[in-house]
């Protein structure tokens, strides 16, 4: 459950207002320390006091297995579609998967310009983590546009805040043209009835969270899911972040190119190095002489070329991967002096 005590109701302001909400089904009931949910009376006759009536029959938009009574299957619910648990232990790392960099996201027309096809994922673990032609992403679930749900189940409540703040920050910059929005709505990755309009003022308020307010896995935009694979089986302990292959053909397909190429750097060492020692023990005469003098230099050169071009490939990694430290720690120090200055009032 949550990790921390819940707030005084004061304390529990959403970033973004109540008159920006895109869900209203929603309204605060019980005391400010401990707020509760009901759903909105639709329009009736009836007077005041019975706009409002909990039900057993009342759910959580987009949940109808999940009722308003059960605060303990809200909160278990909210913390599986929300937190990311994995990607936060990972995140002093995640520098190796992707750039240092919380609005590195391409917008969903750039990931299809990209030749990437979206894939729904409702884990959030999977959320904007791309391979090879496809980019996860996870839908907003309906009760993430309610003023009243934020009160009462997220603000107040760090880790969770902070996930439900990164979250809905990467879809500030997911969506920032209406062909965005448009391949949103066609995906299902928005709740239907949503007006570009409105979509748009809603997101607007995250635009402006800093990368202290969002969880650790949020100061990084796209991440790379072969990476995560690879070096989750140092950092994590665990085979794979994610299995991206269901079947034993494709995970061993993708091992053929390597093992080709390093096969035939072999086989032209040791071709080279078989022609080098004929040669070396033949006795030619005459114009043979020439040729065995030539393949002699032909075979040196062979054997410089493929080891100049083994190492360019090693140091051309290794210089990547200086290039990635260097960015993320340059990142680091300006980051950490941005709150330093914050802290000395500068």
């Amino acid at each position: 459950m949550y990790a921390s005590p819940p707030l005084a109701l004061s304390a529990r302001l959403p970033p973004f207002e109540a008159a920006v909400e895109l869900d209203s089904s929603l309204v605060l009931g019980g005391s400010p320390a401990e707020p509760t949910l009901a759903r909105r009376a639709k329009l009736t006759a009836l007077p005041a006091s019975d706009s409002i009536k909990i039900t057993q029959s009342a759910h959580l938009p987009g949940q109808p297995l999940i009722s308003l009574t059960s605060s303990v299957d809200i909160s278990k619910h909210v913390e599986k579609e929300l937190l990311t648990k994995k990607l936060n232990n990972f995140a002093p790392h995640l520098w190796l998967v992707a750039t240092q960099n919380s609005s590195h996201i391409s917008s969903l027309h750039k990931q299809i310009v990209r030749g990437r096809h979206i894939v729904v994922a409702e884990d959030p673990e999977l959320h904007l983590v791309w391979a090879y032609d496809r980019v996860y992403v996870k839908p907003i679930p309906k009760w993430m546009l309610s003023h009243a749900f934020w009160v009462a189940y997220i603000c107040g409540h760090e880790e969770l805040e902070k996930a439900a703040k990164g979250y809905l920050r990467s879809w500030y910059y997911l969506v920032r043209h209406k062909s965005d929005f448009t391949i949103a709505k066609e995906n299902k990755l928005v709740p239907k009835g949503e007006r570009y309009g409105a979509f748009m003022r809603f997101l607007e308020a995250f635009g402006r969270i800093q990368d202290d307010e969002v969880a650790q896995r949020y100061h990084f935009g796209d991440l790379r899911l072969t990476r995560l694979n690879f070096y989750g089986k140092f950092l994590l302990g665990e085979w794979t972040f994610f299995k991206l292959y269901g079947q034993y053909g494709p995970y061993f397909a993708r091992f053929y190119g390597p093992l080709l190429f390093v096969f035939g750097v072999f086989s032209v060492v040791l071709s080279a190095m078989q022609v080098g020692l004929a040669v070396q023990q033949g006795r030619v005469t005459g114009s043979w002489a020439v040729f065995a003098g030539t393949s002699k230099w032909v075979v040196i050169l062979t054997l410089v070329v493929v080891v100049t071009v083994a190492l360019f490939l090693a140091l051309l990694w290794c210089a990547m991967l200086c290039r990635e430290a260097g960015y993320a720690g340059k990142d680091m120090w300006r980051k950490r002096r941005k709150r330093r200055l914050r802290v000395n009032g500068v």
